[in-house]
């Protein structure tokens, strides 16, 4: 047994029990009888409803998450219609077994109850009463012969009975009046009532002389004179297991009745009998004896605790009134609330406050084991199959089994017969699994039904399940490799019952089944025979014939076999004669379905019934039409159509309690069923819908789900039947929807619900919250995220679709929580509007954050559709909804989009542990493969998702792959010699292939790997040597050289022919074609080039020539082996004078591609018409050099078709551009900052995918799944050190760590506008207020270069001056700039203080002439541009390390610049300073500081020693009046300038927080371990610190410790920022990417989130160059280039109007730029 688990559940999870010891699953329902007379209790029952019920139901919801239900089978049905005997009783007996608490309320008045005659009496029974009668003659059994007038013999029924006949009153007198004649008897009955109370007398009378004579041991003659009401106590009192806990008895008086004996109404509270002596009406005294015994007995069983006795009074004709009786009734229905709410505290499962099960996983296997024994508990016959499944099991066989064939064909019967044989019949080791596809929700989607039975498998083998993913693709990996590596000591069968009915997103959603199972692993599924990609797709994994298993019908005897099998388990057979006429419609057919229809309606055939009276069916859809046809005689046309309608409609099927309240909302069910009687409210009788649920009990099945037992139909053929029938139009089906969503909305829940236009009526459905919330419980409802999506979609009603489900934080929040994302996923199907998709593919991109953390849910909605806030309605209110109740969750607001954005183009990155070099699309492009040349593994990625498939460890070199992508071809690139194949799937190393050991090589040349050439199993390759090259043609699959093809030049490429059959290459300026099976040469033509670029058309009849170092293309013909020369285009006028750089053809083959550097031609396929010239945007510069890199000439770099051969994609520097064939430019996408080196279009999508220089992240892009190509968040080029934001809070600048860049953010947008390069590294920036100026700092390289200034709307330098880094000292409204620099590079050359302002666009700049020795410290300006104040020193002492004669100096900006000294002498302080440690701006005052410094004074405790007996302490020093305001001393523990520096101190520096995570109380003098790490900053009013950890934001606050927020921002986070409104933070990453979030609290108010003032304008507002200069900037040797809006709006492509060609707009701000700094402005 695995890790001690108890025994029972591991019997469970292994499948290793007996039927005796199958799970038995908690009941998930209080189902209770009411047991009463009916008509003398319609008030009290009619008030339970309303007042009783609706309170338990919502009770039991809350706080035990089950369902509570009354069977009361008396109400709301006319006096007049009575149910029979036998249906009570089955109803009593299903609420004994199935309630989880109380069973049985008993309300007993003054009535006893009618006493009616049996539906059926024995056989046995019957003749011996008949046979006593009739030899015990007397007066009393004179009329015995009214038995056989009454009852006749049925003996089709098991064992035989008597069964009463459909008399006729006249007949039955006309009989008595014949007996009368013979026995001179005067007795003369007028009504049917008198004639059955005789037949009872007789039948009592008879019983008691079967005692009498000694033929039986018990007098049962009581049995013929018990009420109807007892005969129900007394089953339901004799099946109850707990007569204390689990019944109520109510008994009630009316204590005047005697007084109103004459009225009308009083037969229905009491039985009357005429007393012929007095002449008066009178309680019948027999029926009042029954009564009080019934009424002692029932409470001495039930017990007086659980008895209510109540005593009332006859109010006018209503006799019981409810507005008279209103405190009779409110204290009934308190009472007995209250009392059936303690049986059910008593008896059910303490309350915990988790929604879910202690052991979902037990729970949801018993749940199928369950079904699994009951339906095999109804298995019959089938020997041949079950053996041939039974070989399967015991044979080492590697293939999984089928059993498949029609619905009602018997699958799932073998199924769950095999399963439960399985242990008896392999024993040992053996883990059996059964899932039913759909029965439960968790088992109708491939990822919870992989995760559980990943789950299972792991618990059985005693493994930790922590370790099982999650993601559906990483489980079907994940299940594949745990099928592989089973334990050899253990079998593992898996049934899977419907598999092909399975919900899942993957391509495959059978990749988890390996092509051959380990011989310990057996897997058999079901599915349905009719065949499809999916169940081909399985049956080609059983590859062995033998493991198919067809369900055909059954032979006619067999049939007949099965007939009776049927008829037997209902007690009930046929005659030989009905046999022989049944057995003839089997001949017409078979199937397992039709035998058991056959049987349902045969089980009511009585054994006198004629054979031509039988009219058969004779197919399955005359029988299932029959079925319903005999329902609607029963039961109505409407109400069974409705009633099987909205079983249908359910999809998931109804509980009876669901099923009722939805009938009560119809009201064309109610107006049908009520239209001779109205009941008190206007509700549908329980007994109607149960009535028709037994009638049909054998075709539907119920199982346990969500706190409901629902009910569904079983048979797909009933199903499309019923939707034929009764949902046969669009109107109808909207209507049952309607009312379905109605009932789950709870729209009628305490609502008068109209009736016509005039009247209104409540009906008492139960509420339908999201949540139920009960002392700290939280339960989800689970049924109403089940059902109401697909009704309010079928209904039509998608404005509430989209505000109540797809666009609401409430219901996607608590449903992902309660259930899982995916069946959020699965839920948009109901929605294929854009809006919609957007949210659905969101929600996909945040699937991992969501699931490790529920609360993110709200972030990652707003971080991904922010960009459509002012395009979307709905989108705005789902952001809006995420802010005002995400915040709840998750206190991180984001205000920019995130970097990657729903219906972006860009559709996932693909993060390599390389920098990839090599790029392939595999598996009709589902699959990407990549590869560095100095990596030996290949990895395979999912183009779709991003995620990575499978990680190949192969060889290193250059990676090709052949057409079908099944080999890898690696060149070894350090020998240049070697070529190694390997399996693309397994990463094998098929064989080598070394080209050069089949030269004869007698001179020692050397001979290196040139161009490769791949068809699926031959691969060419030029061998080049100096002077000759050699063609090498070699077998991919026997890794052999076929033939070596000596070539006398030099060749540049071999191309195969698209049709595999010729090889093409050159030899210098020759082009040469060989025979790929002859290897004789098909072709030789002189060209005027030595050829470089060589493509085919895809359909193989042309081929194009061109060279990298000529302007002509040359367009060949290809015919089966003639090669003509069929045109020379000479473009050098086109591409003006620039050489040809590439050639692509178009997959239409209409269209070829002709790329320059600065131009693209599109031309027809034969080269004769120019169909457009696209040019290079004109705002694009010549050339731009990017961060840490060299100029680079921007140009066409790349240029192709798209898939549909629609577009041309070119690529130049970052951006890929996207014209119309025709010229006009649809788009352009921009990948990350860098150059793009590779561009690949997938071949049958309208994907691409682009990689740029350097880096590991590749990008996949969508041209056609997205209208609008909306802006995300940018990043930089590396890791963010500084950000500095203006004093609006609208623009970031940024510096990057090791990098000569600064990048300009708009902190609206996160678009990144603007990035200025420099000539070194960035030491240090700052910028004024306004942002309008920049100061950059940098290690110089030349002289006079180390300060930048920038005017940061120009994009330009201003100024360039400086030899040595300075210290910035940025203003807060002042718009000059302070630093602070020395005039030499050299550690003792002083600092001095520099200012700049701006005047008329002229800088003015002033040095003050004090020398600062060293600076100790970040020199600051107090909050209000008054003071600049600097910590420093005028000497070093080498041997201590100390600095000596400390001071502050602050400078007075409002007077010249004036310096003021303090040294620790000239501070008047409370303590004595013996030297100061740092300073602090203290921005809670203006003109004041915060001096941290070390006392001489003596220590006061521990705490305070430094080692030398001093202390540390703080103090605030006023700058004007030069005086101290407050003074924290001693400090908590000493304190030096380096610890200082990492100290974050609070506006009032009353507390600060440590780099060790510690919250400093400094006037307390107290700490307290927050257990933060650092970075972290305090936001909004200092009442919350924000801190990260890796990739998580945090935010807790400090007055009660609570945890704010918990945010995944998707990337390392190394920097943090507070923005001017100090509830908005800013995080800087080691990506480069800048995310700006707002922290909302509703304990700290208002958030402040701005989402702009206006709407966003179509089209990207980032800038893609630096501005161009104009004819009046200085020019430079390498001139800065432009930024510029370009065209963003990504339109699909196949909905393009032709519109006029868009120029992007030159901006017309200009450059300017000294010589010694090359600087440019990038975007």
């Amino acid at each position: 047994m695995a890790g001690g688990m108890e025994e029972r559940a591991y019997k469970v999870l292994t499948g290793t029990f007996s039927a005796a010891e199958k799970p038995k699953i908690p009941a998930e329902i209080v189902r209770v009888y009411l047991a009463s007379n009916g008509t003398d209790s319609v008030t009290e029952r009619t008030s339970f409803i309303q007042n009783v019920y609706p309170r338990l139901r919502e009770y039991c919801r809350r706080q035990y998450g089950v369902e509570f239900q009354v069977v009361d089978l008396e109400w709301g049905l006319p006096p007049y219609q009575s149910l029979t005997d036998d249906f009570k009783q089955r109803e009593i007996i299903k609420c004994q077994t199935m309630s989880s608490a109380t069973t049985l309320i008993v309300f007993i008045g003054q009535k006893y109850g009618n006493r009616v005659l049996p539906t059926s009496i024995p056989a046995d029974e019957f003749e011996k009463i008949k046979y006593a009668l009739l030899h015990n003659k007397r007066r009393e059994t004179r009329r015995a012969f009214l038995l056989d007038i009454w009852f006749i013999k049925d003996e089709n029924n098991i064992p035989a009975v008597y069964i009463p006949t459909k008399v006729k009153l006249d007949d039955i007198k006309n009989s008595i009046q014949s007996q009368n004649n013979f026995t001179k008897d005067s007795y003369c009955p007028e009504t049917m009532e008198e004639i059955e109370d005789e037949i009872l007398r007789q039948l009592e009378r008879g019983t008691k002389l079967v005692y009498e004579d000694g033929c039986s041991r018990k007098d049962n003659s009581q049995c013929y004179r018990l009420s109807d009401l007892e005969k129900n106590l007394q089953i339901g009192l004799d099946f109850c297991d707990n007569l204390n806990d689990k019944c109520i008895l109510i008994l009630r008086k009316i204590i005047d009745l005697h007084n109103y004996v004459e009225d009308n109404q009083t037969p229905e509270f009491i039985e009357l009998q005429f007393d012929e002596i007095e002449e008066e009406l009178k309680p019948n005294e027999e029926s009042q004896i029954r009564l009080e015994m019934m009424k002692s007995k029932v409470m001495g069983l039930i017990g007086k605790d659980n008895t209510l006795s109540y005593n009332v009074l006859w109010r006018y004709n209503d006799v019981i009134n409810a507005e008279l009786h209103t405190e009779y009734l409110n204290t009934l229905c308190d009472e007995l609330y209250g009392r059936l709410k303690v049986q059910i505290d008593t008896l059910l499962p303490p309350a915990t406050k988790s929604f879910l099960p202690t052991d979902e996983l037990a729970v949801e296997v018993s749940k199928h084991w369950t079904r699994c024994f009951d339906v095999a508990g109804r298995f019959y016959g089938g020997e041949d199959v079950l053996n041939k499944v039974y070989d399967y099991l015991r044979t080492d066989s590697s293939c999984l089994f089928i059993l498949h064939g029609p619905s009602g064909s018997g699958k799932t019967k073998f199924l769950s017969k095999i399963a439960t044989d399985t242990y008896g019949l392999l024993g040992g080791n053996t883990i059996t699994i059964i899932r039913f596809i759909g029965y439960t929700v968790v088992s109708s989607t491939a990822r919870q039904l992989l995760y559980g039975i990943c789950c299972q498998i792991y618990v059985a083998l005693g493994l930790d399940t922590g370790t099982i993913p999650v993601d559906l693709n990483h489980l079907q990996r994940f299940m594949h490799h745990l099928l592989n590596n089973i334990p050899q000591q253990y079998t593992l069968v898996i049934y899977l019952d419907s598999i092909d009915q399975l919900h899942s997103e993957a391509d495959d959603r059978y990749a988890w089944i390996p092509d051959k199972l380990p011989l310990n692993v057996k897997l058999i599924v079901s599915c349905y025979s009719e065949y499809n990609p999916l169940t081909t797709r399985l049956f080609k994994l059983a590859a062995d014939a033998d493991n198919f298993i067809q369900m055909t019908d059954f032979k006619p005897d067999d049939c007949a076999v099965l007939l009776f099998h049927f008829l037997n388990r209902v007690k009930r057979t046929i005659t030989d004669k009905q046999l022989l006429a049944v057995k003839h419609v089997f001949e017409k057919c078979s199937s397992p379905i039709f035998v058991k229809l056959l049987a349902h309606e045969l089980k009511s055939f009585k054994s006198f019934t004629e054979v031509d009276q039988l009219n058969l069916p004779t197919n399955i859809e005359e029988a299932l039409k029959r079925l319903l046809t005999n329902l609607e005689n029963l039961h109505g046309r409407v109400f069974v159509g409705k009633c099987l309608g909205y079983l249908v409609s359910s999809n998931t099927g109804l509980s009876d309690s669901e099923m009722e309240d939805i009938l009560s909302l119809d009201e064309e069910v109610l107006d049908d069923v009520y239209r001779d009687y109205q009941p008190p409210i206007r509700r549908i009788s329980p007994a109607k819908w149960l009535y028709l649920k037994d009638n049909i009990e054998g075709f539907l099945y119920s199982y346990d789900t969500d706190g409901v037992t629902v009910n569904m139909v079983k048979h797909a053929c009933f199903i499309e039947l019923i939707k034929r029938k009764y949902l046969y139009n669009i109107d109808i089906i909207q209507k049952q929807h309607s009312v379905l969503a109605d009932f789950f909305l709870g729209s009628w829940s305490g609502i008068a619900k109209p009736v016509n236009s005039l009247t209104a009526s409540e009906r008492y459905v139960i509420a339908q919250p999201l949540t139920f919330d009960y002392s700290g419980l939280v339960r989800f409802n689970k049924r109403k995220y089940d059902q109401l999506p697909r009704h309010l979609n079928r209904s039509g009603r998608l404005d509430e679709l989209n505000r109540l489900i797809f666009f609401n934080y409430q219901w996607l929040y608590n449903k992902i929580k309660s259930l899982s994302l995916e069946h959020i996923i699965e839920d948009f199907v109901l929605n294929p509007s854009q809006e919609a998709s957007l949210v659905k593919e969101a929600l996909k991109q945040s699937q991992s954050t969501i699931k490790d953390d529920i609360d993110n849910l709200g972030p990652e909605l707003i971080g991904r559709l922010l960009p459509y806030y002012w395009d979307s309605v709905h989108i705005r209110r789902l952001i809006e909804q995420c802010k005002m109740d995400g915040c709840r969750n998750c206190a991180f607001i984001p205000n920019i989009p995130y970097t990657r954005t729903a219906g972006s183009a860009l559709k996932s990155t693909i993060t390599c542990p390389v920098v990839p070099e090599y790029f392939a699309f595999v598996d009709s492009d589902k699959y990407l493969i990549c590869k560095a040349r100095e990596d030996s593994n290949v990895y395979i990625y999912n183009v779709s998702t991003g995620k990575c498939k499978d990680n190949i460890f192969a060889s290193n070199g250059d990676l090709y792959t052949t057409p079908n992508g099944q080999l890898l071809i690696i060149v070894d690139h350090i020998t240049e010699a070697v070529i190694k194949v390997h399996d693309t799937k397994t990463g094998t190393f098929i064989g080598q292939i070394i080209p050069q050991l089949y030269i004869d090589n007698t001179a020692g040349e050397s001979y290196s790997l040139g161009p490769v050439s791949l068809s699926n199993d031959t691969l060419c390759v030029i061998a080049m040597g100096a002077d000759c090259s050699y063609l090498c043609i070699a077998d991919l699959v026997e890794c052999q050289v076929v033939k070596m093809i000596w070539l006398d030049g030099k060749a540049t490429f071999c191309h195969i022919k698209p049709d595999y059959r010729q090889v093409f290459c050159n030899c210098s300026d020759t082009l040469l074609g060989y025979d790929l099976i002859t290897y004789f040469q098909t072709c030789n033509i002189q060209l005027e080039f030595n050829p470089k670029i060589m493509v085919f058309s895809h359909d193989a009849s042309l081929v194009y020539v061109g060279s990298t170092e000529s302007t002509t293309v040359v367009c060949i013909k290809l015919s089966n082996f003639t090669v003509d020369l069929l045109f020379k285009l000479n473009v050098r006028h086109e591409l003006n004078n620039h050489p040809i750089q590439d050639i692509c053809v178009a997959r239409d083959n209409l269209k070829v591609l002709v790329r320059g550097k600065y131009d693209i031609l599109v031309y027809d396929e034969h080269l004769m018409t120019l169909y457009s010239q696209i040019k290079r945007p004109s705002d694009i510069p010549e050339e731009f050099k990017l961060p840490k890199s060299h100029f680079q000439e921007l140009v066409f770099t790349d240029a192709q078709f798209s898939s549909d051969s629609s577009c041309v994609l070119a690529v130049i520097f970052r951006a890929v551009y996207i014209w119309r064939l025709e010229g006009e430019m649809v788009t352009t996408v921009q990948a990350p900052v860098g150059m793009i080196t590779s561009l690949l279009v997938a071949k049958h999508s309208q994907k691409f995918v682009t990689h740029t220089d350097g880096s590991a992240e590749i990008q996949v892009w969508s041209i056609s799944n997205t209208t609008v190509n909306k802006t995300s968040t940018e990043k930089l080029t590396g890791k963010v050190k500084k950000i500095v934001v203006d004093k609006f809070g609208e623009i970031a600048y940024v510096q990057c760590d090791n990098s000569d860049e600064i990048g300009i953010i708009n902190m609206k947008s996160g678009l990144l506008i603007g990035m200025l390069t420099h000539t070194r590294n960035v030491v240090d920036f700052m910028i004024t207020p306004t942002g309008k100026y920049l100061l950059v700092t940098i290690n110089p390289r030349l002289s006079n270069s180390a300060v930048n200034i920038w005017d940061t709307e120009k994009r330009k330098v201003i100024k360039e001056f400086g030899n040595a880094v300075v210290k910035c000292v940025p203003c807060h409204e002042r718009e000059q700039l302070y630093y602070m620099c020395q005039n030499e590079i050299s550690y003792e050359a002083p600092y001095f203080l520099h200012s700049i302002s701006f005047e008329n666009s002229k800088t003015l700049q002033i040095k003050h002439s004090a020398p600062l020795k060293y600076i100790l410290d970040d020199p600051f300006i107090t909050s209000n541009d008054c003071f600049l104040v600097v910590l420093t020193a005028d000497g070093y002492q080498e041997k201590s390390g100390q600095y000596a004669n400390l001071e502050m100096c602050v400078f007075d900006l409002q007077s010249n610049l004036a310096l003021q000294r303090y040294t620790p002498d000239t501070i008047s302080s409370p303590t004595i300073i013996q030297t100061l440690i740092a300073l602090r701006p203290y921005k809670a005052s203006e003109n004041t500081v915060a001096i941290i410094y070390k006392s001489g004074e003596s220590k006061i405790d521990d705490t305070d020693n430094d080692g030398d007996g001093s202390a540390t302490g703080l103090c605030l020093f006023h700058l004007n009046n030069q005086l101290i305001t407050k003074v924290f001393h001693p400090l908590p523990h000493a304190v030096s300038r380096e610890m200082v520096a990492s100290y974050i101190f609070s506006n009032d520096f009353t507390f600060c927080l440590t780099d060790k995570g510690t919250l400093v109380h400094l006037e307390a003098r107290k700490e307290t371990n927050l257990r933060f790490t650092v970075p972290c900053i305090l936001c909004v009013n200092d009442t919350v610190v924000v801190y990260c950890n890796d990739s998580i934001l945090y935010a807790i606050r400090l007055t009660d410790k609570t945890r704010l927020g918990k945010c995944k921002v998707h990337s390392t986070i190394c920097y943090l920022k507070q923005c001017p409104d100090d509830s908005v933070i800013l995080v800087g990453c080691t990506d480069g990417a800048v995310l700006s979030y707002t922290l909302s609290n509703e304990g700290i108010g208002d958030t402040g989130i701005s989402w702009g003032n206006d709407k966003e304008e179509s089209g990207r507002k980032s800038i893609t160059w630096d501005k161009l200069h104009s004819e009046d900037d200085i020019i430079c040797s390498r001139p800065p280039t432009v930024t510029c809006h370009g065209p963003q709006d990504k339109t699909n492509l196949d909905q393009i109007k032709p519109l006029p060609q868009m120029l992007r707009p030159v901006s017309a701000c200009s450059t300017h730029s000294v010589i010694n700094s090359k600087t440019c402005v990038l975007m």
